[in-house]
């Protein structure tokens, strides 16, 4: 879980950088306008940020129904267990 933080950390702190950085850059002759680009770059961050999420929303969700089916198993067996021992 640690490093899963410090991935959707390390990409927030990059999306950040990203919408900080100048959005037109002075050359020789004409000014860059770099608006398109920044957004461009902050939306591909925030969506692999969410894609993050959900992925381990998703093994959490997995992990924790082998969890309950695992319990739902043990706890039938030890019922009928009792039942058959009255």
């Amino acid at each position: 879980m640690c490093s899963f933080l410090q991935k959707i950390n390390a990409i927030k702190k990059r999306r950040n950088e990203i919408a900080s950085m100048n959005i037109t850059v002075p050359l020789a002759m004409f000014c860059l306008d770099a608006t398109a680009l920044n957004h461009d770059l902050c939306e591909r961050a925030q969506n692999l940020k969410d894609h993050l999420i959900q992925f381990q929303v998703d093994v959490n969700r997995d992990t924790n129904t082998r969890y309950c089916n695992s319990v739902q198993t043990n706890s039938n067996g030890i019922w009928h267990q009792l039942e058959t021992k009255k």
